[in-house]
């Protein structure tokens, strides 16, 4: 997708949509991505989470996440190689925010958009203003991809979280150089090897400092460390993730 078609979409949601539930389509709660009821099905990470890979410890306050387990972090014994050194998630990937990310990434729904884009900013401000000064860089997707869905919601988001913040937004840094299954459809083992080599840098190196890698959704991590495996050949020597949700261990 062209950079300048980017910056005017997120122009047009900026000024033009009223801010309504991200799940439906009820007016929100004041300073919520979601109205009352939808809000009582959202579910926030808890500041007790596991630095490297986000994971609560212990798991969840939802009714969708296993009990505890004994073991130091199950999230990162599942990606003991990754390169992404730290990890910020915002909500868990059930309920309402699992409604809105459907809504969002398979109906086109910029209304449910802008409610998640405008909160989440606020709600990251804190984590932002800790992070040294860094590039928000966009997981990317296919240019098919993009022009059948007509945005690219981690744009969205990474240019968004950068607003008025000490960060710059790379939109275009990373490319996805191939055409992979969905994630969804495939097993543990079978992710990595469908995003392996996936992505490169546009740049043969990249400007040197931290990046921050930016996604809607962790669930395996396997997109992440692909991506953050293109940063690292080009020089980047720091990533931390920045997703809006993440998927907890099911009962």
């Amino acid at each position: 997708m062209p950079q300048r078609l980017v910056h005017l979409l997120q122009h047009a949601v900026d000024r033009l949509l009223p801010p309504g539930c991200a799940a439906c389509d009820d007016p929100a709660l004041c300073e919520s991505a979601f109205c009352a009821i939808c809000e009582e099905d959202s579910y926030l990470l808890p500041s007790s989470v596991c630095p490297r890979c986000a994971l609560p410890l212990p798991l969840s306050r939802s009714p969708y996440a296993s009990p505890a387990s004994s073991a130091p972090c199950p999230g990162c014994a599942r990606r003991p190689h990754s390169p992404i050194t730290g990890t910020t998630a915002l909500w868990e990937y059930e309920g309402a925010v699992s409604e809105a990310l459907r809504r969002i990434k398979y109906s086109g729904d910029l209304v449910a958009a802008q409610s998640l884009l405008n909160v989440s900013a606020m709600l990251l401000a804190p984590t932002l203003r800790a992070l040294p000064p860094s590039l928000l860089i966009p997981v990317p997707a296919r240019p098919e991809n993009l022009r059948e869905r007509g945005f690219h919601l981690p744009s969205l988001l990474a240019r968004r979280w950068a607003k008025g913040t000490h960060h710059n937004a790379a939109l275009f840094a990373l490319q996805k150089t191939r055409r992979t299954l969905a994630q969804a459809s495939l097993g543990l083992a079978e992710r990595s090897t469908n995003l392996r080599d996936a992505f490169k840098a546009r740049q043969a190196r990249l400007p040197h400092g931290p990046v921050v890698l930016v996604d809607d959704v962790l669930t395996t991590g396997a997109t992440l460390d692909a991506a953050a495996s293109a940063l690292q050949e080009a020089g980047v020597e720091k990533i931390h993730a920045l997703v809006l949700a993440r998927s907890l261990p099911r009962q």
